[in-house]
């Protein structure tokens, strides 16, 4: 399981070097996706068929099922773990959240989470003051998303 959160930088050749916590429980190939909120999400070959399972037959769902199937598929790469526990993002998906320099790397359980790290403490600021009301809503059966 992926948890905790780290501050990184990409190197001058776009890597980021992973946190050995959880360069430890990662397969040595990747996927990279774009994610919700101006971040990236990246998951192991396992995870990324269950995530694509779940956007199912994008030729069967509604409009907007396919619109979402196509453009995080279509945002997507795989990537690998080299032997010094770093990654290569292909340089279109680090524009996509923003990410130029400092990267907040995130831990979310089944996958990980890559945001630019003003990008993300602007997030953290506007959600940890909800924490506990979401919290309250989605153990009560409602605020589901």
């Amino acid at each position: 399981m992926f948890i905790g959160t780290y501050i990184h930088t990409i190197d001058n050749k776009k890597r980021i070097n992973l946190p050995s916590k959880l360069a430890a429980l990662l397969d040595k190939n990747l996927y990279v996706s774009k994610g919700f909120d101006n971040c990236l999400e990246i998951r192991q070959e396992k995870e990324f068929r269950a995530w694509v399972a779940l956007l199912g037959n994008s030729n069967n769902l509604g409009s907007n099922r396919r619109q979402v199937a196509r453009v995080a598929l279509g945002k997507s790469a795989q990537i690998s773990v080299d032997s010094a526990n770093r990654i290569l993002i292909p340089v279109n998906l680090l524009d996509d959240a923003k990410i130029v320099k400092d990267v907040v790397i995130a831990g979310m359980g089944d996958s990980i989470e890559l945001w630019d790290k003003d990008t993300y403490e602007n997030y953290i600021k506007t959600a940890e003051p909800k924490f506990e009301a979401i919290a309250d809503q989605i153990a009560n059966g409602g605020a589901n998303e």
